[in-house]
């Protein structure tokens, strides 16, 4: 969970990260989730069009000055 997350941020700072659960979502986790754009929380069971959305979303090129 946020430990795996915590080192893919550490060895890729630039990535962008789904991360699937079948938990409660925890303190922790929600801010993580407020904290970093790059990353998206899926409950399960989720739908293909819920994975979509979020990859979808992770996708969005950046907006540049």
């Amino acid at each position: 969970g946020l430990s795996a997350l915590q080192q893919i941020r550490t060895l890729l700072p630039a990535s962008k990260i789904i991360l699937t659960t079948g938990y409660s979502v925890t303190p922790d986790l929600d801010r993580v989730l407020d904290e970093d754009a790059a990353i998206a929380c899926l409950r399960k069971p989720f739908t293909f069009e819920d994975l979509m959305a979020a990859i979808h979303r992770l996708g969005e090129p950046e907006t540049r000055s």
